[in-house]
């Protein structure tokens, strides 16, 4: 009989006490094997209560390294909540997720789903020199990345949403120990997100085609509007008439996280959504792959908050 692979959640944490016990809960109620570890964004103290009443819901713990963190400074946190969980000697094919503060699980099932995997991430998520031109180039003027994928002869450079990324724990060990042997700085501040792309381009060059492929198991509100934004290239191209197409879209269109999707979700009818994908090809984000949503307010009282949270 195959051992089940165990789940760990790397969560970044950076205010709200309250909001995060509610995510914390969130967790046991639609994950309840997984263990998860928290890394406390530097100079974010919550209270010694909060520390314990988390601990009391079992298998949480908090990294005891912190360092500041930003929307373009997630990677340096994620990577130490790795090294974290590896002092908890897990097994090698277990699994490393990715998990940001403003998401949370809406249906159960996502420990069994990840039973059939290897890794999730968009594997052919190819960084789009076209459709987002500037993002590109910030990514190429990096040039100390760009040394290190030259010195790997890794030719690939993987975009992929951080959120709901996973893969098993001998993979995440080896793209750390990548790092770690090329004594490359993560912790320098870079003009675009490092974890969408540094993380699974290393990934990517570790698993080097090897393994069942999933998807990340958050649908992002990036990926909706992804959609209005492939509509925009198809009926007019990429020309200034099709930016201002695209605007109007995203205002009369369903670009944020809703009930209603949250529901869809819940009831496997996902519909038509896309996500990152080679030239962003329209396609079904598959509703077998979506287990949570991202962007959820980070308010106690939020409506949609409360909602999910009178699941059982």
């Amino acid at each position: 009989m195959q051992q089940t692979k165990r789940l760990y959640i790397s969560l970044l944490v950076h205010e709200k006490p309250e909001v995060i016990m509610d995510q914390l809960r969130n967790f046991r109620r639609f994950a309840p094997g997984a263990v998860v570890v928290v890394h406390l964004s530097l100079g974010f103290n919550p209270p010694e209560s909060f520390i314990a009443e988390a601990k009391a819901l079992g298998q949480v713990y908090f990294n005891p390294e912190s360092v500041a963190t930003n929307k373009v400074n997630l990677l340096y946190p994620h990577l130490l909540n790795i090294k974290h969980i590896l002092t908890l000697a897990p097994a090698g094919t277990d699994f490393i997720s990715f998990q940001a503060s403003n998401d949370l699980l809406v249906r159960h099932g996502l420990e069994e789903h990840l039973q059939s995997y290897d890794a999730g991430y968009f594997s052919d998520g190819y960084l789009d020199e076209k459709n987002e031109a500037v993002y590109a180039t910030r990514v190429r003027e990096d040039q100390p990345f760009l040394d290190l994928l030259k010195s790997l002869n890794c030719p690939i450079i993987i975009k992929s949403q951080i959120e709901g990324l996973y893969a098993q724990v001998k993979d995440l060990r080896a793209v750390l120990q990548i790092i770690e042997t090329a004594n490359f700085d993560m912790s320098a501040k870079r003009s675009y997100f490092a974890e969408e792309v540094m993380l699974p381009t290393l990934l990517h060059h570790v698993l080097a085609g090897r393994g069942r492929m999933g998807l990340p198991y958050i649908l992002s509100e990036i990926a909706i509007q992804m959609k209005y934004i492939e509509i925009r290239h198809r009926l007019l191209g990429y020309n200034i008439f099709a930016r201002a197409f695209g605007r109007i879209l995203k205002i009369i269109g369903p670009v944020s996280i809703s009930k209603g999707l949250v529901n869809r979700i819940r009831r496997e009818d996902l519909g038509w959504y896309c996500f990152y994908g080679k030239s962003l090809n329209v396609r079904r984000f598959a509703v077998a792959h979506s287990f949570g949503v991202k962007r959820i307010p980070r308010d106690i009282d939020d409506r949609l908050r409360k909602y999910i949270a009178s699941f059982n």
